[in-house]
């Protein structure tokens, strides 16, 4: 079937005050209907919806765009929603056989009016489409995807939690309520998917859901792409970054909880007590000002480089030499099973499922989170001492190739038995 990409919008401007908007949903599905008849009588009556809050480059969203392509090769007839600017979205778009669809109100932060909104689209859309299985990742879209597949009528409902949406370093009571949402959101939950036991257990203790909804399965890459030695010499030429230098690096999205700004703290203790040393830095988002002026206040311009975002990851991280992650909170890092395939030692701060990928000591080193000096003090070590850098990188790859789970067939195959198991067969 050819690829069946549609953006739908409110139209605003026609209907100016947002209550509006609920009128224009059922207008603007009814002009869907030539779209939604090929999509809906394609080869497969199989009819899957994966909801996610917004195409970022993550890994929510990379193991999102894995799954709906797998199964749309299997046949089965593939709805995407999201929510919009999403840097992958071009990238969704352009799965041959999914049909992906901006839903315009669906934003991460907590907005009680574009929730509603959101929530209603969602459920008119799902009405429309009546797919067997509706799988939802993150929390916001976790959460009103879910009630809304519920309230559709639809009873085989998966979600994934690539971590929380709740955590230590919040205020108390907005912690509450969002632990509050995820457990009611966990009733009408046929399985809940984690990556890492730590999300498991973390769950578990805060009585979301019942311990037979919950399932393990890891992110799964394509381990052989990352295999292999390539030459530093020449993405560090192209993108000006110095030849020799020990290259210190991280990707994240430039938010709070990504703990950049230790990262940056560490960076000029690094500097203080060691020579010949650089960091990079891929990723973009809100905080890149405030990121950069807490760089220059560190008089660390000349060591320190933002390359946005990129897509040439496995060429970036086979150009390092130590990888760091100074996140305040996480799920498990997919960058990590990245990382390790480059042979690269991770100093990371000791969060989520960090643990169940980094053995302390043999294949790099666990802080605790914000301990900033820490992290210092690890990568200062592995810059000074190069060949047990190389040992911890090598120990690295070793892991990588001993464990099967995190290989992408092998979590595709997972999820399948369990839709399997949803539809009978």
């Amino acid at each position: 079937m050819a690829s069946q990409t549609r953006r739908l919008f409110f139209v605003d401007k026609l209907y100016p005050t947002w209550y509006s908007n609920f009128s224009n949903v059922a207008t603007l599905l009814s002009l869907t209907g030539y779209e939604l008849y090929l999509a809906l009588t394609s080869l497969n009556n199989t009819r899957l919806v994966h909801i996610i809050t917004k195409l970022e480059l993550g890994g929510a969203q990379k193991n999102a765009l894995d799954i709906v392509a797998y199964f749309q090769r299997e046949g089965y007839q593939v709805f995407l929603l999201t929510g919009p600017d999403g840097i992958l979205s071009g990238e969704a778009r352009k799965i041959a056989g999914i049909t992906c669809i901006e839903v315009p109100h669906l934003v991460r932060e907590i907005h009680p009016l574009k929730d509603i909104v959101a929530f209603f689209y969602i459920f008119c859309l799902l009405k429309k489409f009546k797919p067997h299985i509706v799988h939802t990742h993150s929390s916001k879209a976790g959460i009103l995807g879910r009630l809304a597949a519920r309230m559709a009528g639809i009873r085989s409902i998966y979600h994934t939690i690539h971590g929380y949406g709740f955590h230590p370093h919040q205020p108390f009571l907005l912690r509450k309520v969002l632990i509050a949402c995820e457990r009611i959101a966990a009733v009408v939950t046929t399985k809940l998917i984690t990556v890492s036991l730590s999300d498991r257990e973390v769950g578990l203790s805060e009585h979301i859901g019942k311990e037979a909804q919950y399932v393990t399965i890891p992110y799964g890459i394509k381990k052989n792409d990352y295999f292999g030695s390539l030459e530093k010499g020449g993405l560090r030429k192209r993108l000006h970054l110095p030849q020799e230098a020990c290259l210190v690096g991280t990707i994240a999205c430039f938010k709070p909880q990504k703990g950049l700004f230790d990262f940056v703290r560490a960076a000029r203790r690094v500097c203080d007590n060691t020579t010949d040393v650089a960091f990079i830095v891929v990723g973009d988002g809100a905080l890149r000002n405030a990121l950069q002026t807490a760089i220059n206040a560190c008089g660390l311009e000349r060591f320190f480089y933002l390359l946005g975002w990129r897509r040439d990851v496995k060429e970036i991280l086979h150009a390092l030499d130590i990888f760091v992650l100074s996140s305040l909170w996480e799920g498990l890092p997919i960058v990590f099973l990245e990382a390790m395939c480059a042979s690269l030692p991770i100093v990371a701060t000791d969060v989520g499922g960090s643990r169940e990928v980094i053995q302390d000591g043999h294949n790099g080193f666990l802080v605790d989170s914000t301990d900033w000096w820490g992290l210092a003090d690890k990568v200062t070590f592995l810059v000074q001492h190069p060949k047990e850098r190389r040992v911890m990188g090598k120990n690295s790859l070793r892991v990588m190739q001993m464990r099967e789970e995190f290989e992408k067939d092998h979590m595709l195959l997972h999820i399948k038995a369990l839709y399997g198991a949803a539809l009978g067969c």
